[in-house]
């Protein structure tokens, strides 16, 4: 009753000032539809009321609540021009109305009505057609309740988003997928989430694809599993397997069978239960058929040694054909040339390559491999690779298990060829043996092979050294003594021969290594060539010397180095020794003889230059040398003075030369001089004098003078 008097005494103010103002103000608000998305009551929600042109002085709203217990009339009085106010009261589901009175002075003159709703929603809800799927079917997920639908798959799922509704799914682990919903109005609705298990069991088979002859037998083989874990649905449990032929029939019923080979699709059904029921997972193989199969043919051992035995044997890959349907041949041909077998045994003596050929179920099959030949080569070294009789040599060997050695002369075996695992052996052969010389061999076994390597030891020759203690050259007539080197226990046998004669032995032979010797006088017999044998417990060898007369080199001295004056005496001296003889020859000079003094010669010569030889003789040992003996050319120092060189006329000029001592000295005008000569000779005191004065003639045009 009060609400309604309310009202009417509002609507009596703005029909008693409704003439006033001819214009009235327009109100919006700031949402139509406030979604309210929980029960009525439990949330307050609002809206904000704007004039959109404000003309009143103060503004009067009534606000009447949907009908409900606890939903009043709401009245505010706002009395800024502009008339905006928040609504905050709206905890009612429905339909809210809003009026709006604009007062002036004169009180209400203007009404208008806004209507805001206030949506409450019931909850969506999901449905889903399967909580737990086999791998590879699907669920069908429903949303309820709502107007529109989105889907997001987790990551497990796709990690996808859809717009659709209800959406089917097929992941292949556990996956959610969650709904996000909303009304007709556009109020969103609480997310709601859906989990989908997958019950997984796991199939392989193998081979994934074979190629056989048609109708020949095949192996195929599976490996089953159920998998556990977080990712997939509990308990699931393998039952039973079925296999299908390319023709869809029944094959068998274990994880390995033997079946016919058909051309085609080969499949194998797993059957699993667990929570989502019983499910089939399928594994399948491709099979070819063809009319020629390839062969693997392997043999016991890559190589043998000659004559073992090697197994041949041949393979398909399948299930082997009979052994008579393998022919076999060899490449060098053996005996017999072919033969039959799988596996077949062999002997081969040398690298021999091997081919079959067989048929299996209509298929031609061929294939071929190669067997070599191991050989064996021991190795085999002795102690020393010559030796001196009745010295003991050791022989080693090795690469090999067992060993026989043995050891022959061109007709004696003088180690017997014994076989036992000695790796080494010592023999002493004796000076007839090493003369040949030895061959030893050692025969190696192992593994069923063997080989054979031979080595020689021969006599060793000593390379002894002969030297004479005084030189390689010598005086005739002098004594020296040779020395040999041979070791201890050396025999030493020494001999020489003069050039042209005989080889005579110089003392005894014995074990001293030397042999003074005096060699002979005649300078004819020289080169004197000695020999040397050396005898080491059987062991020889020889050394050659040659001893040849030595030769004087003399020097010749003069007395005057740098040549003589022509008639001067000088001394010419020679060297050689104590004992020495010298034989002086000067150019034929039959006024003057050199004269010989021993060593010295003296001499002058008016005829230089002149060559002076010299023989000397020193116990037998000659040489002989040459001297050239040159004149000597004298170089005079010549001044004038002044030393200008020039002068007046009529004025006297000084002339000096120089010579050295004993020299006499002619000076030459290029005038007549006093007193009168033909060469106009400068008169000096005597010829010894050096310098003198002349005057030239007092007339200017005879100059110059030289």
């Amino acid at each position: 009753m009060k609400r309604i008097t309310y009202s009417s005494l509002i609507l009596f103010l703005f029909i008693f000032s409704s003439n006033v103002f001819a214009q009235a103000p327009n109100f919006s608000t700031s949402s139509q539809t406030v979604c309210y998305n929980s029960a009525p009551g439990s949330v307050t929600v609002g809206i904000f009321v704007t004039v959109a042109t404000p003309l009143a002085a103060s503004y009067i709203w009534v606000i009447n609540a949907p009908s409900g217990t606890g939903c009043s009339v709401v009245t505010q009085t706002n009395a800024v021009p502009n008339g905006s106010i928040v609504v905050a009261g709206l905890s009612c589901c429905g339909t809210y109305t809003i009026t709006k009175y604009a007062v002036n002075a004169s009180g209400p003159y203007d009404q208008q009505i806004k209507y805001v709703l206030v949506e409450c929603p019931s909850s969506s809800s999901l449905a889903i057609s399967s909580q737990t799927i086999c791998r590879g079917n699907s669920a069908i997920l429903t949303g309820l309740g709502a107007n529109s639908y989105s889907w997001t798959a987790s990551a497990s799922g796709g990690g996808t988003t859809t717009a659709v509704n209800p959406i089917t799914v097929s992941p292949s682990v556990n996956a959610t997928y969650t709904m996000n919903s909303s009304t007709a109005a556009g109020c969103a609705l609480n997310p709601l989430v859906a989990t989908v298990a997958v019950q997984v069991a796991t199939i392989a088979v193998s081979p994934t694809s074979i190629t056989a002859c048609a109708n020949s037998t095949i192996s195929l083989t599976s490996t089953l599993a159920a998998l556990s874990n977080t990712s997939v649905a509990a308990g699931t449990v393998t039952n039973s397997i079925i296999w299908y032929n390319p023709l869809n029939a029944q094959i068998g019923i274990t994880r390995n069978i033997i079946a016919t080979a058909i051309p085609g699709t080969y499949t194998a059904a797993l059957t699993h239960t667990g929570s989502a029921g019983s499910c089939t997972s399928i594994a399948t193989l491709q099979v070819f058929t063809t009319s020629t199969m390839p062969l693997t043919i392997t043999a016991s051992a890559a190589s043998v040694c000659p004559g073992a035995n090697v197994i041949l044997t041949g393979n398909t890959g399948t299930v082997p054909t009979a052994s008579s349907g393998y022919t076999w041949s060899a490449t060098p041909a053996t005996i017999p040339a072919n033969f039959v077998g799988n596996p077949a045994t062999r002997n081969p003596t040398a690298t021999t390559i091997y081919s079959v050929n067989a048929s299996y179920y209509g298929c031609s099959i061929s294939g071929t491999i190669q067997v070599g030949m191991l050989s064996l080569t021991p190795t085999l070294v002795s102690s020393a690779p010559f030796s001196c009789p009745n010295r003991s040599i050791t022989l080693s060997a090795s690469g090999a298990v067992n060993y026989s050695f043995s050891a022959v002369t061109t007709t004696t075996t003088i180690i017997p060829n014994l076989i036992n695992t000695n790796s080494t052996v010592s023999h002493t052969p004796t000076l007839a043996q090493l003369n040949y010389p030895i061959q030893y061999c050692v025969t190696g076994y192992a593994g069923g092979c063997s080989g054979t390597t031979c080595i020689s030891v021969g006599l060793l020759t000593l390379t002894p050294t002969l030297t004479s203690l005084s030189g390689a050259f010598i005086c005739p007539g002098t004594a020296l003594t040779l020395s040999a080197t041979g070791g201890t226990g050396s025999i030493f046998s020494f001999s020489t021969a003069p050039i042209g004669g005989p080889n005579v032995q110089i003392g005894a032979i014995n074990t001293t290594p030397t042999r003074p010797h005096t060699i002979g006088s005649n300078p004819l017999l020289y080169p004197f060539n000695y020999t040397v044998s050396v005898d080491s417990a059987g062991c020889k060898g020889t050394s050659l010397l040659s001893v040849d007369i030595l030769t004087i080199n003399p020097v010749i001295v003069s007395s005057s180095s740098i040549g003589v004056c022509l008639g001067t005496q000088f001394t010419l001296t020679s060297s050689g020794g104590t004992g020495t003889s010298y034989t002086w020859t000067a150019p034929p000079t039959p006024t003057n003889p050199i004269t010989a003094i021993g060593n010295k010669a003296i001499h002058s010569n008016t005829i230089l230059p002149a060559t002076y030889s010299v023989s000397v003789d020193s116990l037998g040992c000659k040489g002989s040398a040459q001297l050239t003996i040159s004149e000597l050319t004298i170089s005079p120092q010549f001044t004038i003075s002044p030393s200008s060189g020039s002068i007046c006329p009529g004025s006297t000029v000084s002339l000096h030369a120089s010579g050295g001592a004993n020299t006499t000295f002619t000076f030459y005008a290029p005038y007549p001089t006093s007193p009168p000569s033909t060469v106009n000779i400068i008169p000096t005191i005597n010829a010894s004098v050096s310098t003198v004065a002349t005057t030239p003639p007092n007339t200017p045009s005879l100059f110059p003078f030289s």
